[in-house]
């Protein structure tokens, strides 16, 4: 009999042959876009672009950037990001007549 544990890694949780990565991003970047660099197995550091409005529910998907599928050689899963976003401690009077200035409110 053969028995496969699963280690636990700090980057990266495991989905079948799925990588799961969650990071934090402030919400200046979450609205207006930012880069996002993922440390891969394979030693190599992945920049993932993040164009969308990234809302609490988002997921950016890398496709291809997973782990080796036992069921078909050759081909890798994907890479699933999910975020986090840290808002603002504290606003100026200023920063907040601009916000609601220039964010529509629907």
């Amino acid at each position: 009999m053969l028995v496969i544990r699963e280690k636990h890694h700090n980057t990266f949780t495991r989905e079948g042959s799925n990588l799961l990565h969650h990071t934090r991003i402030p919400l200046v970047d979450a609205l207006t876009g930012c880069k996002v660099d993922i440390p891969t197995l394979d030693n190599r550091l992945l920049r993932v672009n993040i164009s969308d409005v990234v809302t609490p529910t988002y997921t950016k998907i890398v496709k291809g950037e997973g782990m080796p599928s036992t069921k078909s050689p050759g081909a890798k899963g994907d890479l699933i990001i999910t975020f986090d976003i840290t808002y603002p401690k504290v606003l100026s009077s200023d920063a907040k007549e601009q916000i609601s200035r220039i964010m529509p409110r629907s």
